[in-house]
């Protein structure tokens, strides 16, 4: 019997796909070991979320948990992301 657990059951070998589950990116990607959630410096990020980022991975964190974008668009924090090489965790979104 197959467990969620299993590895048949997460990725069964006769089942072909171009698009890698989400299972098999999680196994690609490394964790971040330390990541900061946006909300206790919320303030800050309001004030300069670009510099907010780069003063967290000064301080040694690997990831970051956003707390909306603060008016900075998505593309230039993506940018400021990968140079950093701070991995965006999550985001907290109205709904």
């Amino acid at each position: 019997m197959n467990s969620v657990y299993s590895p048949q059951f997460i990725a069964p070998q006769n089942i072909s796909r171009q698009t890698p589950s989400a299972q098999e990116l999680t196994l690609r990607t490394p964790s971040p070991l330390f990541a900061a959630p946006l909300f206790i410096l919320r303030n800050l990020c309001q004030t300069d979320l670009l510099g907010t980022l780069t003063r967290l991975k000064k301080l040694g964190f690997d990831g970051v948990e956003f707390l909306g974008f603060f008016g900075v668009e998505p593309e230039v924090i993506g940018a400021k992301l990968q140079e950093l090489q701070l991995a965006p965790v999550g985001n907290h979104v109205d709904y």
